[in-house]
């Protein structure tokens, strides 16, 4: 049985592994130790040998039932083949049959498709045949294009009557039959014809009654009002037609309208110029300008400048008459310009003092005319003309009208009495010699004219500053969503001059405040502060209660300063008021400085100078709503140093120690006001490490 024949196999297999095993003991059995060793190998050899075999034969049973089944589906194998022999007879006929019916099939589709071709063709041939065997359509074609001509004729001749007739409803009835003859070209002509003599007749009609408007309310800008109606007439009509050209004709057959329209319009424009030139003798006006009439003429080209301008936006293209149209925009620029030279000539002239305001009247009067004269070039909506207006103006503003600010700062600021003090001083002065020469009229008013001059810089600035942003408004409001990026770049570049203009008004500030340090500060300010030399600042413990009881110099001071500056108060602007009190306490800082350096010392009267400072800054501080501290940094450290009681504290103030303090001395200056104290020693001063 098979379950022998693996058992000698099995025996077969450890027979000959055992001689492989004694084969290789009795290779390394050379001792007794080595004999020992592989005996008890050989022995667990064995044991493992022994489990295996036993396993083997624990599976004896099992592997016997499944052999006698496997024996048993031998015979239901057979006849398994058997069946699938058989199928597969079958299988093999049946496709063997079908394959010959399916080429049967195609064959007969492809003879059926060849018929059905065969009779098409022959049923063509057919039809030709009864075609060729009719009637041709040569006579059809003549009596077509005769009955074409005829057709056409008698549309030509409505059309004609219907124009004659001024039936406009006729002629846009026929005007619409024109393109179902394809006869667009015919069409176009005679309706764009016939338009353009409306729009010559409507214009003659309107210069004809000139001569009988010159009473009319709108006398003066009659022929502004002609160009505008031919302008809109022209407008009306593309609007109006625009629907029916482009409905019948097409998309792009409006611009052969146009076409036809436009050299009308040129001609009747150009017409109305000359007109226009002729009866307002304007060549002549030029040169002999009637202040009283000039406004009249500005205006009406201003408004004939808007109308032009809103034609072109219309059109989008440039004309024949803006030929015309260039050259009467440089006459309206020069007699803009004009009027406003003699406008603000005799504003200039006609200056007088405003009761209740610290400017004059100029100021009013020339930003009035310069805002008008702009304001009307932007509602003429041309680029150049708002350019050159705009330019014009700012020449005007930076010399004519800043000159006579210039003349008057240049007379300076007369040194007469500033306060009740110096004019009671003076008048006792004049008793002790015998004589009192009281003050002039003449320089009060100088005086007066002066600060007003100052009051008119300063508010012209902030007039140059408000028509730029107004200026700059209007033109985005009535120009921003037309304008080109050339046209803005020269806009831009126009209202640059504002930004110059206004620099020039400062430096005209600066010079008359400067004007005024020289005349009316420094002079006084010298003599209030050298009194601090009168007074001893090297005192004791008693003399230094009793200055703080009652101040001898710094109380004194502050009334200087207040009478001062109570003189200009009602007589500046605010900004030229703060100017003034910033220059004032500048002059004072430096003043203090150059006395503080002729002074003497100790260390009561260094804390006597500190509340002398401290009292002026709190004072001036009151003054003014700027701050003025850091004028008097100098000052201050100046003090700081000399309040220190050891010349050892200085390096608590001064170098590595020093922190987030700027110090504006140098060290040879901190040397001489240590100089300053009497109760330090030179030589010890000369000895630090500044």
């Amino acid at each position: 049985t098979a379950l022998d024949v693996s058992d000698d196999r099995q025996q077969k297999q450890v027979d000959v592994y055992t001689l492989k095993l004694c084969e290789r003991a009795l290779n390394i059995m050379n001792s007794l130790s080595n004999i020992q060793e592989q005996y008890q190998r050989l022995n667990l050899e064995e044991i493992r040998i022994t489990e295996k075999l036993d396993l083997l034969m624990g599976q004896q049973c099992d592997i016997e039932a499944k052999l006698r089944n496997v024996s048993l589906l031998v015979p239901r194998l057979k006849s398994v083949k058997s069946d699938a022999k058989h199928l597969s007879g079958m299988i093999h006929f049946t496709c063997t049959l079908a394959e010959n019916v399916s080429a049967k099939v195609r064959e007969l589709d492809i003879a059926k498709g060849r018929v059905s071709e065969c009779q098409k063709r022959v049923n063509d041939l057919l039809d030709l045949q009864l075609c060729r065997e009719g009637p041709t359509v040569d006579s059809s074609l003549v009596l077509l294009h005769e009955a074409q001509a005829q057709l056409c004729k008698v549309l030509q001749q409505k059309f004609d009557e219907a124009v004659r007739d001024t039936d406009a409803a006729s002629v846009e009835r026929f005007f619409k039959i024109f393109p179902l003859l394809n006869m667009h070209e015919e069409g176009i002509s005679k309706f764009g014809s016939y338009l353009a003599a409306q729009l010559k007749e409507k214009t003659q009609k309107s210069l004809r009654q000139a001569d009988g408007e010159s009473t009319s309310v709108r006398a003066n800008v009659y022929f502004a009002d002609t160009l505008t109606v031919l302008l809109e007439s022209v407008a009306r009509i593309i609007e109006i037609h625009q629907p029916l050209v482009e409905t019948y004709y097409g998309p792009g057959r409006l611009l052969q309208v146009v076409e036809y329209l436009q050299p009308e319009c040129d001609k009747q424009a150009n017409q109305i110029l000359v007109e226009f030139r002729r009866s307002r003798q304007l060549d002549k006006q030029i040169h002999l300008v009637s202040e009283n009439d000039l406004e009249v003429g500005i205006t009406e080209e201003q408004t004939r400048d808007l109308r032009m301008n809103e034609f072109e936006k219309l059109l989008q293209n440039k004309t024949g008459i803006n030929r015309a149209v260039q050259e009467l925009l440089g006459h309206y620029i020069m007699l803009e310009r004009y009027f406003l030279v003699e406008s603000v000539s005799k504003a200039v002239a006609m200056d007088t003092a405003v009761e209740g305001s610290l400017t004059s009247s100029i100021v009013d009067d020339v930003f009035f005319l310069v805002k008008k004269s702009i304001r009307r070039s932007l509602t003429s909506c041309s680029i150049d003309s708002i350019c050159a207006v705009i330019n014009n103006a700012c020449t005007l503003l930076e010399e004519d009208y800043a000159l006579v600010f210039q003349q008057q700062c240049k007379l300076g600021f007369p040194s007469g009495y500033l306060d009740l003090t110096q004019a009671y001083n003076a008048i006792q002065s004049s008793l002790q010699q015998g004589s009192i020469r009281l003050q002039p009229s003449d320089t009060e008013k100088t005086k007066a004219n002066f600060l007003t001059a100052l009051n008119n810089i300063e508010t012209s600035i902030e007039c140059i500053e408000t028509l730029d942003k107004n200026v700059s408004h209007e033109i985005q409001i009535n120009l921003g969503s037309t304008m080109m990026s050339r046209d803005q770049e020269k806009i831009k570049s126009c209202l640059a001059g504002f930004q110059t203009s206004k620099s020039k008004f400062r430096h005209l500030l600066d010079f008359g405040h400067e004007q005024l340090k020289s005349s009316a500060i420094k002079p006084r300010i010298k003599p209030w502060v050298d009194q601090l030399l009168s007074v001893n600042h090297v005192i004791d413990e008693e003399e230094f209660s009793c200055y703080e009881a009652q101040d001898p110099f710094i109380q004194e001071l502050n009334l200087h300063l207040d009478g001062f500056m109570s003189g200009f108060k009602d007589s500046l602007t605010v900004n030229n008021y703060q100017t003034l009190i910033g220059t004032l306490t500048s002059q004072v800082a430096q003043q203090f400085e150059k006395v503080i350096f002729k002074t003497a010392f100790n260390r009561l009267g260094a804390l006597q100078l500190d509340k002398e400072i401290r009292a002026l800054i709190t004072y001036l501080s009151t003054t003014t709503t700027w701050t003025i501290r850091d004028r008097f940094t100098r000052l201050t450290q100046i003090v700081t140093i000399l309040n220190i009681e050891t010349l050892a504290e200085i390096s608590e103030y001064w170098g590595p120690n020093a922190g987030t303090v700027t110090w504006r001395l140098t060290p040879q200056e901190v040397r001489q006001i240590l100089m300053l104290r009497t109760d330090f020693r030179a030589d010890e001063i000369k000895r630090l490490k500044l």
